[in-house]
């Protein structure tokens, strides 16, 4: 949870996340759980024993429902080693706001990663065996048209589990 100005982060108790999850797992018209917010897997201290916990009561509770989750590219990084627990508990894909393969434009946007640890966040995914739908801002004002070209072959050699949100929504890249 954020406070009202998005500036301070309040974290949810995970038993108190799990007891929700718990409940809405009880009714047999939700199908999937989405964690909408890009700080799932968060880069503040003491976060993987958060993780841990919350994958630890799922399994214990026997809550069976698959869920997605919004990372950041510096969240797949740091945790690279739980995302097969998450898989374990459930979690079936993940969305990144990767916007562009340019550093000048991910500046811009003030995201906070780069080209690389986009591109690695790709990989991992990848490497885990995890879909994944990916933001992307092809045009901008201040991008030229090299700049845009440059993006778009980039984009074709993002792994092929990569989904990305077109005028066919979960169109595989590279797949017609």
């Amino acid at each position: 949870m954020r406070t009202h100005r998005h500036t301070h982060y309040i974290r949810l108790g995970v038993s108190i996340v799990a007891e929700i999850l718990a409940c809405i797992s009880a009714y047999s018209k939700v199908k999937r759980i989405f964690f909408i917010d890009d700080s799932f897997l968060s880069v503040m201290p003491n976060h993987e024993k958060w993780l841990l916990e919350l994958c630890r009561l799922l399994k214990e509770n026997h809550i069976d429902i698959p869920f997605d989750i919004y990372v950041r590219a510096k969240g797949v990084i740091k945790y690279e080693g739980l995302l097969d627990e998450l898989k374990e508990c459930r979690m079936s894909s993940v969305f990144i706001g990767i916007e562009s393969f340019l550093d000048e434009q991910l500046k811009f946007y003030n995201k906070q990663t780069t080209r690389d640890e986009n591109i690695s966040a790709l990989n991992i995914l990848k490497k885990h065996g995890i879909a994944c739908d990916i933001g992307f801002i092809p045009l901008d004002p201040t991008v030229s048209l090299e700049q845009v070209i440059d993006n778009y072959i980039e984009l074709k050699i993002v792994p092929p589990l990569i989904l990305l949100k077109t005028s066919r929504p979960f169109q595989c890249i590279g797949q017609s």
